[in-house]
């Protein structure tokens, strides 16, 4: 149950600081978490979609928190620390 607690408080850390880059820096995501691609590759008329690394990232950006939410509270129902 601890090591879950710290790998989540990690990849949470991670998660929403690479969305602030995102966001601030690169902006591939809107600051209402909406994919912003870019203008079409020249010559075509084939639209960015987002890939597996920006999916990977929402997910753990929004369950990260969760689970860390949750091993604390169950942490604390075993009497643990």
């Amino acid at each position: 149950m601890r090591v879950l607690r710290w790998v989540s408080g990690a990849v949470w850390l991670w998660s929403w600081y690479t969305m602030y880059l995102k966001i601030f820096r690169w902006g591939h995501v809107t600051r209402r978490l909406r994919f912003n691609p870019g203008p079409p590759i020249p010559g075509t008329d084939i639209q960015p979609k987002p890939g597996l690394p920006l999916k990977v990232l929402f997910g753990c950006f929004f369950v990260a928190p969760i689970v860390l939410l949750a091993t604390l509270i169950a942490g604390r129902h075993q009497g643990g620390g």
